[in-house]
């Protein structure tokens, strides 16, 4: 009886033991499991660095990415800048391009990014300076002429300046010495000018003017032009008025004709006007005189240059007839000779 309730509960219990196995060999089969279903702490923080590992790699290769792609902009802008390069080149003629190619780079003195500099330092930079004060003096005209009676044996032109490219204080001189006849200084003056530039051939002066020598001294106030004329003749156009109502005017012109380095063919005109008549200086009112030279001189130095010459003086009006009852001669042909001299 006791054998049969053992039996009675064993088997049972064998049964269901094998039923779970059966099971469990089934889902055995079908389930590989690729790691234990409990993975001590330990294996856990090493994947974790694992992990950390394979984020820092990619971390790196990102970083790497980007400075692929950052030489790949770089590459792209230079190629462009290369195009554009090309393109311009494309567009310059030959002249062109080689002075483009072998310009110099820019100094940092006129880069972009500099400090502005001052004045003294851009003229000395560029070694201009267009405030800085010059003199010179010149004898235009220091001769002797073989004139008759009345009429002068030695002549000077002269004048000086000082001042900068655009203010000057001129200082001119002209007359002549008479040794026969009546002699002394004669048709002598002496003009002070202030002086300014109006274009870039042109100045305008400003000042007085004295007579002296024989007859009445006479002061003038003066204003004119100074400068180059088209085809390079350098000319002067003065104006004058003093007391009483008296006006006056003067006009010059030369050009300087270059036969070699050394040797210069100078023509030169002078012609001289008056509102009004002036006995004591023999001088009549319209057209007084005009004078026409020609001066071939030598410049052993540019400061130094003598030369010869022929000068025919013509008067006309009023003034020839005071001339010629004072003994004179309306009309007279003088040769000459003279320095040039400049310093």
């Amino acid at each position: 009886m006791k054998a049969t309730s053992v039996l009675l509960i064993a088997v049972p219990l064998i049964a269901g033991a094998l039923s779970a196995r059966a099971a469990d060999g089934a889902a055995g089969a079908h389930d590989v499991p690729t790691m234990p279903v409990n993975v001590p702490t330990a294996s856990a923080a090493n994947a974790s660095t694992v992990n950390a590992t394979a984020a820092n790699a990619a971390a790196v290769n990102g970083a790497a990415a980007n400075a692929v792609a950052a030489n790949a902009t770089a590459a792209n802008a230079a190629a462009a800048n290369a195009t554009g390069a090309e393109a311009t080149a494309a567009n310059m003629t030959a002249t062109q391009a080689s002075a483009y190619a072998n310009a110099p780079a820019m100094s940092p003195a006129m880069s972009h990014n500099s400090q502005p500099m001052s004045y003294r330092q851009m003229a000395n930079l560029m070694q201009m300076d267009d405030t800085s004060r010059f003199a010179k003096v010149m004898f235009d005209q220091l001769e002797w002429r073989n004139g008759g009676v009345n009429e002068g044996r030695a002549a000077w032109d002269a004048q000086a300046y000082y001042g900068g490219d655009y203010h000057k204080l001129w200082i001119k001189t002209e007359g002549k010495y008479v040794s026969q006849g009546r002699t002394g200084v004669h048709d002598a003056n002496v003009e002070v000018l202030w002086d300014r530039v109006i274009s870039t051939w042109w100045n305008v002066q400003a000042g007085g003017r004295q007579d002296f020598g024989t007859g009445q001294s006479r002061t003038w106030a003066a204003i004119g032009i100074q400068g180059l004329a088209p085809q390079w003749f350098q000319t002067e156009a003065s104006v004058y008025a003093s007391d009483g109502g008296r006006t006056a005017a003067r006009l010059k012109a030369q050009y300087e004709l270059l036969l070699t380095q050394r040797l210069v063919l100078q023509p030169f005109a002078e012609a001289n006007f008056y509102g009004h008549s002036d006995p004591a200086h023999e001088i009549g009112s319209g057209l007084s005189d005009l004078e026409i030279s020609v001066r071939l001189r030598y410049e052993a130095y540019r400061q130094f240059a003598p030369y010869v010459g022929v000068v025919w003086l013509r008067r006309f009006g009023g003034t020839a007839d005071l001339v010629r009852a004072a003994g004179g001669e309306d009309s007279d042909l003088e040769l000459t000779a003279g320095l040039r001299v400049w310093f």
